[in-house]
């Protein structure tokens, strides 16, 4: 059963659109989203383990990276709207090149990929794109019909807005989060999961979710495919602990965010004197 459509919880978003608490919207542009003034789980999860940069409003610094990965969503997820912003440049080894040149005119550069030799980006976006379809769980999900980059709004008991993006999510509910890795060794995304927090991203989303809808996610899979060939695929789903530990995460990063919004004062830089032991790592 699509829950989402059932219940009439979808409205398609225009430029007029006025967003409203406890729906979805699709066709939403990511500046829309991103500009848009609503908390988000991000603003929580800085607030527990950065609170000064949280105070500060201290926000990441786009990346060449980030511009990878911005790509890969949009050539996996929304094809017709890459055509027409992105330009995979495959002949393309030098930005010194006056072929380059001649796109930069018409392209900014965080929407230009080529194939340099030693980065060969534009290859590497496509053969990411095929491996997610080549891997059974993820191309599943991906050909299950479903809503991509659908953003979700929620409005708490104190009166926050909250928002959520999802990059696609089934009619029948489960959600799947593309991550690109170096590495997509067990260990190594254990880690990632952990120094990244996405297990509080699968239980916030989850729990956002669940408040617009009423009931919760099928499930949620993180789709890690690795940066460069062979492009291993990697479908992710966190265990119990892992999940009780985001969830616990989402009842402490709640209480904290309404103390912080009543005293924003109460964050201060004066952490006391700290003793580092030697870590076991260290023989």
């Amino acid at each position: 059963m699509n829950i989402l459509i059932a219940s009439n919880l979808i409205k398609k978003w225009s430029p007029k659109t006025k967003i409203q608490s406890g729906f979805f919207y699709t066709g939403m542009p990511d500046d829309a989203y991103h500009n848009f003034k609503a908390h988000s789980r991000s603003d929580v999860f800085t607030l527990i383990k950065e609170p000064l940069k949280f105070k500060r409003g201290i926000k990441l610094k786009q990346t060449r990276n980030m511009e990878v990965g911005t790509a890969l969503h949009c050539l996996v997820l929304e094809p017709k709207r890459f055509d027409k912003e992105f330009v995979l440049a495959l002949d393309i080894e030098s930005k010194k090149s006056s072929e380059y040149k001649k796109l930069k005119k018409e392209y900014s550069e965080d929407k230009i990929f080529i194939n340099s030799p030693s980065n060969p980006e534009a290859a590497n976006l496509l053969g990411m794109k095929a491996a997610l379809y080549e891997n059974p769980t993820t191309r599943n999900i991906l050909k299950f019909k479903g809503f991509a980059e659908l953003s979700g709004f929620w409005t708490d008991e104190k009166g926050h807005m909250w928002k959520v993006r999802f990059d696609y999510v089934t009619e029948n509910g489960v959600a799947l989060d593309l991550k690109k890795s170096k590495n997509v060794d067990v260990t190594y995304l254990e880690r990632s999961i952990n120094s990244y927090g996405y297990y509080f991203q699968n239980a916030f989303y989850d729990y956002i979710y669940e408040k617009i809808t009423g009931v919760p996610l099928t499930d949620f899979i993180f789709g890690f495919v690795q940066e460069d060939a062979p492009h291993l695929v990697v479908p992710v789903e966190l265990a119990f602990d892992f999940l009780t530990l985001g969830r616990n995460l989402i009842n402490i990063g709640f209480t904290e965010f309404a103390k912080y919004m009543e005293n924003r004062s109460d964050i201060k830089n004066d952490t006391p004197l700290t003793l580092i032991c030697k870590p076991k790592w260290i023989k």
